[in-house]
């Protein structure tokens, strides 16, 4: 998120000059005691004859706080003033300032630890004292530079800008509370305020906020009690939480990282900081709604995709492709297949409109399919009128055969409901084989799931040597329905393909 813009309070040579006068009165004793504090340490080191590690170490807190005074003084030159004129300037000479400081506090914090292991714990007062100037330095620069800027919120259109959000202010200290309120409601937030953390998860279970601001320390729920109760709850801990704390808590504070704070503020709390942690949580709770609302778009729309694919294609045959097999193709030993085929359809469909035509084949067809659903049997395709189907694949079942004579007495069945509301009536053959089949999925982008074989030819075969209004059964298929089902034998047939076979007529069901 970038930072906000900075504007003099005071234009020109004016702020310039502020900022000059107060690094000269305020920041250049505390750089010149930085650097008399790190040579001393480093001497307290070299006479008591500490290791080269640790003397490398002060060696290096000198250099950083050397660098500090060098531009303490550079800053305090003539031409320091007109350079200082813009809050591109100003934001420069902050960073500038800050990076030697930050270097001094970090050796210090090694020489820290470093010495308490090598036995010099007695230097701990100076160490600490070091340390207390850093700290000194920081809160000074700041301050030198708050006084003569102020942060300017970036308006719609501009670059930084974060829409408002709706915020949750949690604290039981009264004028905290209200001052953090206050602090947001000019930004333009909707803000809630509680001073409790159970009141709070209360408002947060019953409404929706973007980020919430919470004490680390309250009576009752803590600030860590309240944030680890959110990250755990599915439906809150898409929050962002930043934990505002008290100085000297640093532990505390990287403890409410680890268990899921987006962030953290030290009071007294810095509007500019406010502001800009604020705006970050916010942004990446944005982000995290945008990614939630495309992964929700992406399930629908697969979904869709999926529910497209059922139609032309077995579902275990869409999982397949989904986990990315390119060929699918398999072997079935045993299935049964159906074809039908309307006898006299071409003088049918010259004798209707398209329209009529279309909504005959239509209404038929989807009938069959309903067939095929309540039986779970593969409707493979439909060419032209002719509509074909199989049952023990993709899934092998011992019951196909039976299973298809389901389907073609109740096409029948369903043929004679439907022929009374026609202009014409409808006469249909069904011609049934069993035997091995390949089947497999065909294309790239137009998907076709499909099988081939003598079976499939056979049942093509029977389908047409039929007599109109007949369900013509191949020799291999009988054995496998003569104990439920009612056959007569057709007698020998000669068929192109196969030569002499017995076949036979499917006639119905069998008395129970």
């Amino acid at each position: 998120m970038p930072s906000a813009t900075i504007t003099p309070l005071v234009t020109g040579d004016a702020a310039a000059g502020e900022v000059v006068t107060r690094v000269r009165s305020q920041l250049l004793p505390i750089a010149q005691r930085c650097v008399g504090q790190s040579t001393a340490l480093r001497q307290q080191f070299a006479d008591a004859k500490a290791a080269t590690q640790l003397l490398a170490v002060a060696d290096r807190t000198i250099t950083a706080s050397r660098s500090l005074e060098r531009l303490v003084s550079a800053s305090l030159e003539p031409r320091a003033e007109a350079a200082l004129a813009t809050p591109a300037a100003q934001r420069r000479l902050r960073h500038d300032l800050r990076n030697p400081i930050a270097a001094v506090r970090g050796f210090v914090e090694i020489l820290a630890e470093d010495a308490e292991g090598a036995g010099f714990g007695y230097l701990a007062p100076d160490v600490q004292a070091l340390l207390a100037t850093a700290d000194e330095t920081l809160v000074v620069i700041d301050g030198i530079l708050d006084a003569v800027a102020v942060p300017v919120v970036p308006v719609p259109g501009e670059r930084g800008y974060t829409p408002p959000g709706r915020v949750l202010v949690v604290d039981d200290d009264d004028s905290m509370r209200a001052l953090l309120v206050q602090q947001l409601r000019r930004d333009g937030h909707e803000v809630i305020a509680s001073a409790s953390g159970e009141e709070a998860l209360q408002l947060m279970r019953g409404d929706e906020f973007d980020a919430v601001l919470v004490d680390l320390n309250m009576p009752g729920l803590s600030g860590y009690d309240v944030l680890t109760r959110i990250v755990a709850d599915p439906e809150l801990r898409e929050t962002g939480v930043i934990i505002v704390s008290s100085a000297g808590q640093d532990d505390r504070i990287v403890r409410c990282i680890e268990a899921g704070a987006i962030d953290y503020l030290v009071k007294p709390v810095k509007p500019v900081l406010l502001r800009a942690r604020l705006a970050a949580t916010l942004a990446r709770k944005r982000l995290r709604d945008t990614e939630r609302e495309h992964r929700a778009r992406l399930e629908l729309e697969k979904g869709k995709s999926d529910a497209l694919l059922l139609n032309i294609l077995p579902r275990q045959m869409v999982v397949r492709l989904s986990a990315g097999e390119d060929v699918i193709a398999d072997a079935f030993d045993n299935v049964t297949v159906l074809f039908t085929d309307f006898v006299g359809f071409t003088r049918f469909a010259a004798r209707l409109s398209p329209r009529q035509v279309v909504e005959t084949l239509n209404r038929v067809f989807s009938a069959f399919d309903n067939l095929v659903l309540r039986l779970n049997v593969e409707k493979i395709k439909m060419i032209g009128d002719a509509y074909m189907a199989v049952a023990g694949l993709p899934t092998p079942r011992v019951d196909h055969a039976e299973q298809i004579a389901e389907l073609a007495l109740g096409m029948q069945m369903t043929l004679a409901q439907i022929n009374p509301e026609l202009s014409e009536p409808l006469d249909m053959r069904i011609g049934i084989a069993t035997g091995p089949v390949v089947a497999g999925v065909i294309g790239t982008h137009k998907f076709a799931f499909d099988v081939w074989g003598h079976t499939v030819n056979m049942a093509a075969r029977h389908e047409s040597y039929c007599e109109s209004g007949k369900i013509h059964v191949a020799k291999e298929t009988e054995p496998l329905l003569r104990e439920r089902y009612v056959l007569q034998s057709r007698g020998i047939l000669n068929i192109r393909g196969r030569g002499e076979v017995e076949t036979f007529y499917l006639l119905g069901r069998k008395p129970r």
